[in-house]
């Protein structure tokens, strides 16, 4: 006949064995969900800083592609261009320097006006006319290059303050720009070290694994007695 006892200790063995098993797969199932977790978290994290990465260097990109559209030839000439008409029209407006089309009015009301030119003769009349439009004409052809030379070196909005200014504003962008794609970068280092959950079995198995053993060590201790003929302790 077979021995209780020892049955008895033979199936607390196996089902220690299954236990520890069980405990095992279920340890291993956990890490690999930890594992895969912790896979697709770092994938999003990369993903998430390429694009502010792209993002932030699209922004710095525009910036300095626009200073460098406004700064070509014909954009550098337009820009002279309306500033010299702005400086003209200054000096103009301080000096009192009449305009063509002031001229032009200002001759149709002298001669339909009594007063002191209704006694002199049309041709004195045309001679002082032509005088003062002569005179006009050198005054403002005279502004106009002072304005010019103002327009490239001295004048509030000359080419060279504005294009001081166009790049100044782009290199504050771009530098802004640059500035947070160092500290994006920075955080993203950050998230790179987190790892994944790591799971460990205590007690040589679990606490299940840990209970089975106890239960088989006391069976065995109890076989162990019984061939002894003594009392189990």
């Amino acid at each position: 006949m077979c021995d209780p006892i020892g049955m008895i200790g033979m199936a607390f063995s196996i089902g220690s064995s299954i236990m520890n098993m069980q405990a095992q797969q279920d340890l291993y199932n956990k890490q690999q969900a930890a594992n895969d977790a912790w896979l697709a978290y770092q994938r999003r994290k990369a993903a998430e800083e390429s694009a502010r990465q792209e993002r932030m260097h699209q922004i710095a990109d525009v910036a300095r592609n626009q200073t460098l559209d406004k700064m070509t030839g014909p954009e550098q000439k337009k820009a002279q261009t309306e500033e010299q008409q702005r400086v003209v029209g200054e000096i103009a407006t301080m000096t009192g320097v009449p305009s063509e089309e002031q001229l032009a009015g200002d001759k149709a009301l002298q001669f339909g006006l009594p007063g002191a030119f209704q006694n002199v003769s049309p041709e004195a009349k045309a001679g002082y006319y032509q005088a003062m439009t002569q005179a006009s004409r050198e005054a403002r052809q005279r502004i106009a290059n002072l304005a010019t030379v103002a327009s490239f070196t001295s004048s509030e909005n000359n080419l060279a303050n504005r294009a001081g200014n166009l790049f100044t504003q782009s290199g504050n962008v771009i530098k802004m720009q640059g500035d947070m794609r160092q500290g994006s970068l920075g955080a993203y280092a950050a998230e790179k070290q987190v790892e994944p959950i790591k799971y460990t079995m205590g007690g040589g198995g679990g606490a299940f694994g840990g209970i089975a053993q106890g239960l088989a060590g006391g069976a065995g201790r109890m076989i162990g007695a019984g061939m002894a003929g003594t009392p189990s302790v």
